[in-house]
């Protein structure tokens, strides 16, 4: 059921981007309690409150002296954060938009944009182009990317190193909820 709610979302962004009328009805999956039948009324039902919308976060970003490692004996600090965050559409109506860790890079416009890999079955994450720019190249890795539609949550853990942090790691672990 997951993976389905998940495929009918992201072909509803794709479809919502393509400027040809839709001249029929189209068979698709609903989300739980929701009939729907075409792809105005699929963006109706989701937009205000399945899947786009405001999520409570509580987040957490390790930093690390060097790389990462599986012990965690160079841990250099931990912060926790609390807040609202609000998943929208990505401006290339391909994927979902949701700004990415703490204020400080809220507030610098780094976000994920959420995908679907349709033939592997998962979710997928990449950063949008501020944070690339704030990124040591080809540094952003996707450890972990699930939703849960029954509870209307996310979970995302991603690993990258920022230009500013001359080196260190950080990890960032996203429990979003509705």
């Amino acid at each position: 059921m997951k993976n389905t709610i998940i495929k009918v979302v992201f072909a509803v962004i794709v479809f919502a981007g393509c400027k040809k009328e839709e001249t029929g009805t189209q068979a698709i999956t609903p989300a739980p309690n929701v009939a729907l039948s075409t792809t105005d009324s699929i963006l109706q039902a989701i937009a205000p409150g399945y899947i786009l919308g405001e999520y409570s976060v509580r987040g957490s970003r390790t930093v690390y002296n060097g790389q990462a490692n599986d012990n965690g004996d160079n841990i250099r600090l931990s912060l926790d954060y609390f807040g609202v965050k609000n998943m929208t559409i990505a401006p290339d109506k391909k994927h979902l938009y949701l700004p990415f860790g703490e204020g400080k890079y809220v507030d610098r416009g780094w976000a994920y944009l959420i995908g679907y890999d349709f033939k592997k079955g998962v979710i997928t994450l990449e950063p949008n182009d501020t944070m690339k720019a704030g990124i040591v190249p080809g540094s952003f890795e996707n450890l972990y990317a699930d939703y849960l539609p029954v509870y209307q949550s996310w979970t995302f853990q991603t690993r990258f190193t920022a230009l500013e942090d001359k080196g260190d790691e950080s990890e960032v672990i996203e429990p979003l909820s509705k």
